[in-house]
């Protein structure tokens, strides 16, 4: 098993050796005609000129003005600070990670005892999620990110509800509480795979200024990371104390808490540039109102 994944490894170690530095990056190191041979490759040849120029006039803006971590934390940023935290607590409290990581032990508590057949439904739900992902490609931009927010957390609410009732109930279900409880969690990974899944990342690139955007996203994946661990490390600990079903029951209460505070958090970036957006943090404007 371990061994397979060497194949993918060497394809992309392979692949690394004829990937070329960014243009941008070549250009603060005034290394001029290497990135102008990579941009004839990625850009419109018609835009090549332009863009060699902006960049140019990017990198010299940027050398001139150093940017402290502590302008992320000045009042204005505040809420654009509180979205990128906030959406990756309630994304990984919400359970979704212990349910990846864990599930062949999940479908063991359900009564599949083989290992064999406890992998199977681990497959389907990351078949599932694979092919939820995608969808939530088509719909971020058709949707909006906060209604797409506000849909998914609300269908995951009922859905830990039921993960939590399979497992309460699991005397009285029976032999049909593995079916029972791989639907609840396959429902669970398409809300939570066509929202709060895809908007942290998207969410954190879109609410910082361009000027602060690189620090702002490193706040954001070291929040997830974070958040992640702890998640990972509690979900045996608080099966074993309060039991799986209390545990689910507990994840969807904290999904319940984020729908709450999405209503007044998660702002509708679609269509939005970053320079409106900023205007808007700069004005004092709630993240609801945007």
């Amino acid at each position: 098993m371990f061994l397979v994944g060497f194949f993918p490894a060497l394809v992309l170690f392979i692949g690394m050796l004829f990937l070329p530095e960014t243009p941008r990056w070549l250009v603060s190191k005034q290394r001029y005609d290497e990135g102008w041979r990579v941009l004839t490759k990625v850009e419109d040849p018609d835009l090549v000129e332009q863009t060699m120029a902006d960049l140019k006039q990017e990198v010299q803006m940027a050398s001139q003005q150093r940017v402290s971590y502590r302008e992320i934390l000045q009042p204005w940023l505040r809420p654009a600070l509180i979205i990128t935290v906030g959406i990756f607590f309630f994304q990984q409290f919400s359970g979704v990670n212990t349910i990846i990581y864990y599930s062949p032990i999940i479908f063991g508590m359900a009564g599949i005892v083989s290992n064999t057949e406890s992998i199977l439904p681990a497959i389907v739900i990351g078949v599932v999620n694979v092919l939820s992902c995608f969808l939530s490609i088509f719909l971020l931009d058709r949707v909006g990110r906060r209604r797409l927010y506000i849909v998914g957390i609300s269908g995951m609410i009922p859905s830990l509800a039921l993960m939590g009732l399979c497992f309460y109930f699991k005397d009285t279900l029976g032999d049909s509480l593995p079916y029972f409880a791989v639907l609840s969690i396959v429902f669970y990974i398409v809300f939570i795979a066509i929202s709060l899944a895809p908007l942290g990342w998207l969410l954190i690139s879109e609410v910082f200024p361009l000027r602060v955007r690189g620090i702002g996203m490193s706040i954001g994946s070291m929040s997830h990371w974070g958040f992640n661990a702890i998640i990972a490390y509690t979900f045996l600990k608080l099966v074993n104390s309060i039991g799986i079903a209390s545990t689910f029951w507990m994840y969807g209460l904290l999904c319940l808490l984020g729908l709450i505070w999405g209503y007044y958090y998660i702002p509708e970036t679609k269509g939005k540039s970053l320079e409106a957006i900023e205007d808007h943090w700069r004005e004092g404007k709630s993240p609801r109102s945007l």
